[in-house]
């Protein structure tokens, strides 16, 4: 798939598409399998090679379904991956991610934390707007 984003980037939606079909398939309520993390990891190579909405669209809706550690996983990856500076769209997708309540409960640790403030510091207010107050990091 890889080579593929990197050679064909005409089909990177594809690519995408049979990756987030595979994900959706393989998810099982007990929790991460390391087929998911590498498929999560593979979707947000795609984002960030082009594929960035649809791919945060996708990840918004199927975040219901990922166990407390997939989400975790999912935005330590995605935190990791990204750097400033953000598109108004961009930061605004990504936070309502963020704001979500089954993310919020699951995003606890110390180095989630300041990772979204990291990020949210990086934005331009109004996307932003109280993510801070949600990820104030304690020690």
């Amino acid at each position: 798939h890889m080579i593929i984003l990197q050679q064909h980037p005409v089909q990177r939606i594809h690519v995408f598409n049979i990756l987030k079909e595979s994900l959706q398939k393989n998810l099982i309520p007990e929790g991460p399998t390391q087929t998911d993390k590498i498929l999560v990891d593979h979707i947000i190579y795609v984002m960030i090679h082009g594929v960035v909405h649809p791919a945060l669209q996708f990840f918004e809706v199927i975040l219901k379904q990922f166990s407390p550690e997939l989400i975790r996983y999912f935005l330590l990856q995605t935190l990791k991956a990204i750097s400033p500076p953000y598109s108004q769209s961009f930061s605004s997708a990504l936070t309502i991610i963020l704001r979500n309540d089954k993310v919020f409960r699951s995003c606890q640790d110390y180095e989630i934390k300041e990772m979204i403030r990291t990020f949210s510091d990086s934005c331009n207010p109004p996307q932003t707007q109280n993510l801070n107050l949600y990820f104030s990091p304690k020690k």
